[in-house]
């Protein structure tokens, strides 16, 4: 018999106004999407050679897209999820990406992201599955010829094999912005490393060449992004120098956000963006 999808935690999601369900989360998404939002809005010119009649197209594509909606918690502030924050800036920039490719193992947050972003005049495909088993899915809708932005925004760093980043890099033109789980790593690094299969032997295959699992210390988390960064860079792609590392309002590490384009000029716009403080004003 098939397995009946997850369910989702009343303690992570709630109703919204419009009956379909939004995310409880963090004050510190809004950093993240501030991020994602000045991305798309600065790529706005790239974005329009590739778009109206004849051309290959732009697309956004997010493989953990949630319920597009979400309450900051302890607040009763309402803000958009990724899906609709990159949409409607690239629609309020005039250069709309041609489609919008989303994903995530609960159909009832597809469901929902879906009719969010087809009410905002999106175009939309949708896939129901964890990303390592819907990303040839997505590929295989995208122009190899076209222009396209991944969104990579995992609930851990399980959810988000290395195989899944190796497949969208095998695009020419395929921009991505990972959530990697600093959290993640430092509260289970050790039971990682004395465990024979774990969740980064996925993640970030050959790790252990990195660390000593004798010795986990302070920097050992650096250097398994280090090398989670050149196994990146083995794929012809260049990962950013500007990665964030992004705090809660205890100080709390939480996690970092990364970029990997093929393009310099990317990389470029991505070490600007990156720039922003908590008031969304540029370094630049």
């Amino acid at each position: 018999m098939p397995r009946p999808p997850p369910r989702l935690r009343p303690e992570e999601y709630e109703p919204d106004e419009d009956g379909l369900p939004r995310a409880i989360v963090g004050a510190w998404v809004k950093e993240k999407h501030l991020r994602l939002q000045h991305y798309v809005g600065a790529t706005r010119a790239a974005r329009r050679n590739y778009i109206g009649p004849g051309n290959a197209g732009a697309t956004y594509i997010d493989l953990f897209c949630g319920p597009a909606r979400a309450r900051i918690e302890q607040t009763t502030e309402v803000i958009d999820g990724s899906p609709l924050v990159a949409w409607r800036q690239s629609f309020a920039d005039g250069v709309p990406f041609t489609s919008v490719h989303i994903a995530d193992a609960h159909p009832q947050l597809v469901e929902a992201t879906c009719i969010r972003l087809k009410s905002a005049d999106a175009s939309v495909h949708e896939d129901v599955g964890k990303a390592a088993s819907v990303v040839d899915r997505v590929i295989a809708r995208l122009d190899p010829y076209g222009l396209h932005f991944a969104f990579l925004d995992p609930y851990g760093l399980k959810d988000l094999p290395f195989e899944v980043l190796r497949r969208l890099a095998s695009l020419k033109r395929m921009d991505m912005l990972i959530h990697v789980s600093v959290l993640g790593l430092q509260r289970n690094l050790k039971p990682f490393a004395r465990s024979r299969a774990c969740a980064l032997d996925s993640f970030a295959p050959g790790w252990r060449s990195a660390v000593d699992p004798r010795h986990i210390d302070a920097n050992a988390r650096a250097r398994v992004l280090a090398h989670w960064r050149d196994l990146l860079r083995s794929l012809g792609v260049e990962v950013a120098d500007a990665i964030e590392l992004v705090r809660a309002d205890d100080n709390q590490p939480l996690y970092w956000l990364a970029f990997a384009a093929r393009h310099p000029l990317a990389i470029q716009i991505w070490e600007r963006i990156s720039q922003i403080d908590r008031q969304g004003r540029f370094g630049f």
